[in-house]
């Protein structure tokens, strides 16, 4: 069995991705609700979400790393993304978890638009161009 804690203020359906993840390699998954600061506050940037996304992938052995590029926002604003790369059934795929959780915060509209998806369609988004 494997366990998904979910901090207090982190809602369920943005830990879908790691669930769906873990599932799809055959893990068997549950979601525990707890409070504090055991894995996340509740609130997080890229970097956040992209350390505990690596946490839990390797804490049940998916390889997983970060990967970080300066972007572009479309108002021309410069910015610095991570997210992750993770290798299921032998291949890698990309997964942006920040990107998939909508802001303002609005519960039940996270979505899987980049989850497991390949070089090409994650580099059309352009804060994720090299």
């Amino acid at each position: 069995m494997t366990y998904v804690f979910l901090a207090e203020g982190f809602e369920e359906i943005e830990a879908l991705t790691v669930v769906d993840l873990c599932r799809r390699a055959g893990l068997d998954v549950k979601t525990v609700s707890i409070t504090a600061d055991a894995l996340v506050n509740g609130s997080a940037v890229c970097q956040g979400y992209t350390l505990a996304l690596c946490l839990l992938c390797r804490e049940v052995g998916i390889p997983c790393y970060g990967v970080s590029v300066d972007g572009q926002m479309s108002t021309g604003e410069n910015i610095r993304h991570i997210w992750n790369v993770v290798q299921v059934d032998g291949e890698w795929y990309q997964v942006d978890i920040t990107y998939d959780d909508p802001v303002p915060n609005m519960i039940g509209l996270a979505t899987h638009e980049f989850l497991l998806i390949s070089d090409e369609t994650l580099l059309e988004e352009p804060t994720h161009a090299v």
